[in-house]
C-alpha cells in the first residue's frame, strides 16, 4: 500500500522585464510538508504602453492541472484540475495579482509531476476543447515521509504563433554581410514568452524553462553557387541551414559571403509543432551594383568607383532579383575633399532600366570625401566610394639622351624613361614635344632635326604606348624648314592629332588611325608655337605672331577650325614671342608662356588678363608649359630646371627639380 503525504507547491511568479523582443519563462517552486496545500500567484495583466507584458506565469492563466505518478510507472497516482480565475474560491487578490491555493497529495518516493496552466477554468472538473495550454512543465523529485519537501518547477511556455523578423528585405549584394535574426514566440493569449533563462535542480536532475515546443530556423536560396551562399549560425557554432532555437537569448546569425550571382535571392522560415499555420518565410534580396570603366564592384569587394583621367563617364548598373526599383541615387559634393566640380550624376534611364552614369571632372589629390550613396527602395544602402588612380605621371622629352623621362608629379621622383626615335626614324632626331592620347593611351612625341650639310630641318611625329614605351607608328609631318613646335590630342573615339610647324607658319590635323593629314584641315599664318585643345569646349588655343610685333593666342574651333576672334588673347608685350599654352578647362584659366620676359600671363577665358607669375631668380629662359588637372599644379619648363606652380593657392612655387636636358614640351597623364 502506497503512503501518500501532502504537499505544498508554491509557484512564484517571477517578472522579467522585455529587451529586444526576448521572452524568459520564470520558475516555480514546490515545498512539500504534512499540510495539503498548492499555493500559485498568477500576475495581472497590464496594458500600460499598449505593450505585451513578458511575465511568467502567463497572466492569461485561468486554471492549472497538475498530474503526479510513481516514477516511470507510467501509471497516473493522481490529478486536480482547479479554477485560478479571479472569482475562484481558491483565490485571493494581492497588489500585484492573486494567489490561489490548491491540496495535492503525490505518493512517497520517487514521483513524476506534470504542470500544464490554461486560460480558461476547468468545467465540471475538466478543460474542455475551449482551453488553450499555455505553458508546461515536467519534473522528477523524491516525497519523503514526515519533511519538508522542495520541488523547484520551471514552466517552459507553449509557442502559438511567432514572429521572424529579418532586419533587412535587402542588403548589397556584392559584398559579404553578417547580421543576426530575430525571433519571438507567443502564447496562445499573445504573451511574449521568455525562454532558457532559468535553470532548476531537483536532487540530480536539472530542468530549464526552454520552449515547450523547439523552434526551428531554415533558409531556402535560390540561384545560389554551389554549397551556397548564405548559412546559419546558432549562437556562434557552425554554419548551417537549419537549426533548432530553444531559449530565448539564442542568437541567429546570418553569414553571406557576397558571392551570389545577381538573380540570387534567400527566404527564411520559422516553424514549431505547437503552431498552426506557421508564419509565412522571409525573403530578401540583395541589390547588386555593376560599373562599366574603373569601378570595382566585384563580388566579395567593397564597392568603389575610380577615374584614372579626369572628363571621363562611367555606367553604373543596378539589378536586384523581383525588384525593378524605384532606385535613388544621391551624391555628395560641395565639401572640401570632393568639390562640385569633381563629380556628377546623370540619373534619367535610372527608372527605366535601373542604370545612370558618373561623369569625373577635376578630382583632388585625395578623393575620400567623394561618395556616391544608393537605395532599392527598400533597406539596401550602398555607399560607393570614389578613389583616384595612381599619380599622374610628367612625359619630359629628354633630347639629350633621345628618351622620354617619366617622373611622379606628387614626389617629383624619377620613375623611368624609354628610349624613343623608332621605327623610320633615323638617327640625329631630337625629341621636343610630347601629348598625351587620353582615350588610347598613347604619347605622341614631337622631332626636329638638321639634315646634315643642308640648312633644312625636318620633321616627325610618332606614336608609343603611354604605359610601357612601346612603339606604335610614325606620321613624317614635313620636310625643309620645319620643325615641331606644339602638339594636342581629342579625347574621342575619332581622334585627331593637332601639330604645330612654326618654319612653315602651318598647323595640320592628323588622323590618329591612319596617320594621315585630314582633308583640308589645317590653319595657316602667322603660327609659332603651342597648341592646347579644350575637350570640354572643343576650342582649339594657339599661339601666334601677328607680323607686325604683336602677338596672339589665337582660338579656333577645333572641328571646323575656324578662327573665333573675339576669344583672341593678346600677349601685353609686342616684343614678346607665347611658345607654349596650358589651359585649366575647370577653372577656366590659361597659362602663356613669353619668351621676352620668361613670365607666364594669366588669363580667365575667354580673354581677361588674371596676373602674371614672374620670372625665377636669374631670369633663366622659358620653354613649355604643362597642366595637371588632377592636381591643379602648373609645370614649367625652363633653360635650367622643371618649376612646378600651385594654381589652387596663388600659384605658388611648390618645387623645383631638373633634368638631364631641357624640354620645351611636355605632357601629363592623371594616372594609369
Amino acid at each position: 500500500m502506497k503512503i501518500r503525504h501532502s504537499v505544498t507547491i508554491l509557484f512564484i511568479s517571477i517578472f522579467w522585464s522585455a529587451c529586444g523582443g526576448h521572452i524568459a519563462v520564470p520558475s516555480a517552486t514546490m515545498s512539500g510538508s504534512s499540510s495539503a496545500s498548492v499555493a500559485i500567484h498568477i500576475p495581472e495583466v497590464t496594458t500600460s504602453s499598449g505593450a505585451r507584458v513578458p511575465k511568467y506565469v502567463s497572466p492569461s492563466t485561468q486554471g492549472i492541472a497538475i498530474a503526479y505518478a510513481v516514477h516511470g510507472s507510467g501509471q497516473n497516482s493522481g490529478s486536480v484540475n482547479v479554477d485560478l480565475s479571479s472569482t475562484s474560491s481558491a483565490c485571493s487578490a494581492t497588489t500585484t495579482g492573486r494567489t490561489c491555493t490548491i491540496s495535492v497529495m503525490p505518493p512517497v518516493g520517487s514521483d513524476d509531476f506534470t504542470f500544464t496552466t490554461y486560460d480558461v477554468p476547468p468545467s465540471s472538473a475538466s478543460f474542455g476543447t475551449a482551453a488553450h495550454e499555455l505553458g508546461t512543465a515536467t519534473v522528477t523529485a523524491t516525497i519523503a515521509s514526515g519533511t519538508a519537501n522542495t520541488i523547484n518547477v520551471a514552466l517552459g511556455g507553449l509557442p502559438k504563433s511567432l514572429a521572424l523578423v529579418v532586419p533587412y528585405s535587402s542588403i548589397y549584394g556584392n559584398n559579404p554581410a553578417t547580421f543576426n535574426l530575430g525571433l519571438e514566440a507567443l502564447d496562445a493569449d499573445g504573451n511574449i514568452i521568455l525562454a532558457g533563462l532559468t535553470t532548476v535542480t531537483n536532487g540530480s536532475s536539472t530542468e530549464t524553462d526552454t520552449y515547450a515546443a523547439p523552434i526551428t530556423v531554415a533558409l531556402s536560396e535560390s540561384n545560389a553557387n554551389a554549397g551556397g551562399d548564405t548559412k546559419l549560425k546558432l549562437n556562434g557554432g557552425s554554419p548551417a541551414s537549419q537549426v533548432t532555437v530553444n531559449n530565448t537569448n539564442d542568437v541567429l546569425t546570418v553569414v553571406y559571403d557576397g558571392l551570389a550571382p545577381s538573380t540570387y535571392s534567400v527566404s527564411f522560415a520559422a516553424t514549431a509543432s505547437s503552431v498552426s499555420p506557421n508564419p509565412p518565410a522571409v525573403k530578401l534580396t540583395p541589390l547588386f551594383v555593376s560599373g562599366s570603366g574603373g569601378g570595382t564592384f566585384t563580388n566579395g569587394s567593397s564597392p568603389t568607383l575610380a577615374f584614372t583621367v579626369p572628363y571621363t563617364t562611367q555606367t553604373i548598373a543596378l539589378s536586384e532579383a523581383g525588384h525593378s526599383g524605384p532606385y535613388s541615387v544621391g551624391l555628395n559634393v560641395g565639401t572640401q575633399n570632393c568639390p562640385s566640380q569633381a563629380l556628377s550624376i546623370d540619373t534619367s534611364n535610372l527608372s527605366s532600366n535601373g542604370s545612370f552614369t558618373v561623369s569625373a571632372g577635376v578630382l583632388p589629390a585625395s578623393a575620400s570625401g567623394c561618395m556616391l550613396t544608393i537605395a532599392d527602395g527598400n533597406t539596401a544602402t550602398v555607399n560607393v566610394a570614389v578613389s583616384n588612380a595612381a599619380d599622374p605621371i610628367l612625359f619630359v622629352p629628354d633630347s639629350a639622351t633621345t628618351a622620354i623621362d617619366e617622373y611622379d608629379t606628387v614626389t617629383y621622383a624619377v620613375l623611368g624613361s624609354f628610349a624613343v626615335n623608332n621605327g623610320t626614324a633615323s638617327s640625329g632626331y631630337r625629341p621636343v614635344v610630347a601629348a598625351l592620347d587620353k582615350m588610347f593611351g598613347r604619347l605622341w612625341v614631337g622631332y626636329d632635326h638638321s639634315v646634315p650639310g643642308t640648312n633644312l630641318i625636318s620633321a616627325l611625329v610618332q606614336a608609343y604606348t603611354a604605359s610601357n614605351g612601346s612603339f606604335i607608328s610614325t606620321s613624317p609631318v614635313g620636310f625643309g624648314n620645319t620643325l615641331v613646335s606644339g602638339l594636342t590630342v581629342t579625347t574621342s573615339s575619332a581622334d585627331s592629332l593637332y601639330i604645330n610647324l612654326p618654319n612653315t607658319d602651318v598647323l595640320d590635323v592628323y588622323n590618329v588611325a591612319s596617320n594621315t593629314p585630314s582633308a583640308g584641315s589645317s590653319i595657316s599664318g602667322n603660327l609659332e608655337g603651342g597648341v592646347f585643345l579644350d575637350t570640354i569646349n572643343n576650342l582649339l588655343y594657339v599661339s601666334g605672331d601677328s607680323g607686325s610685333g604683336q602677338d596672339f593666342v589665337d582660338v579656333y574651333n577645333a572641328t571646323s577650325l575656324a578662327q573665333i576672334a573675339a576669344d583672341t588673347i593678346p600677349q601685353p608685350l609686342r616684343t614678346s614671342l607665347s611658345i607654349a599654352v596650358a589651359v585649366d578647362v575647370a577653372h577656366s584659366h590659361a597659362y602663356v608662356a613669353d619668351t621676352a620676359t620668361n613670365q607666364i600671363y594669366v588669363y580667365t577665358l575667354p580673354h581677361t588678363a588674371a596676373g602674371t607669375i614672374a620670372a625665377p631668380s636669374g631670369n633663366p629662359g622659358i620653354l613649355g608649359l604643362a597642366f595637371d588637372p588632377r592636381f591643379g599644379k602648373l609645370f614649367a619648363s625652363y633653360t635650367d630646371a622643371i618649376r612646378v606652380y600651385d594654381t589652387t593657392n596663388s600659384n605658388a612655387l611648390l618645387h623645383t627639380f631638373t633634368t638631364s636636358a631641357t624640354a620645351s614640351g611636355m605632357a601629363v597623364t592623371p594616372g594609369q
